[in-house]
């Protein structure tokens, strides 16, 4: 068996993050006249905010991926979007969305 000698060593990959995380609003109430709004995020990196109608949203410290979140709105705004971004700059494209204040159909 002959000896290589000389030769470059092969580059290890190099992964890109470039997948968005994914937001979904797990509670909306009523609360001394604000909204009260939670949800959960979720991303394969570092989650570096989430945004409730253009607002900041308080998180919770990320822990594999996941990041627990809440804020408060002092309106009642006819749709509500939670939109998250990942610390490679990914915004979430289609964040959650939900409309207030609409009944539900009879059946």
């Amino acid at each position: 068996m002959a000896e290589v000698t000389n030769a470059d060593w092969p580059t290890l990959l190099d992964p890109v993050d470039d997948l968005a995380p994914a937001t979904i609003i797990t509670s909306l109430r009523k609360d001394q006249g604000k909204l009260l709004i939670t949800g959960i995020s979720h991303d394969n990196g570092t989650i570096t905010s989430i945004t409730v109608n253009g607002k900041a949203a308080d998180r919770s410290p990320q822990i594999a991926g996941v990041v627990d979140w809440r804020i408060e709105l002092s309106d009642t705004p006819a749709s509500i979007v939670a939109i998250a971004t990942d610390e490679a700059g990914n915004v979430e494209q289609t964040g959650h969305r939900l409309t207030v204040g609409v009944p539900l159909a009879k059946k």
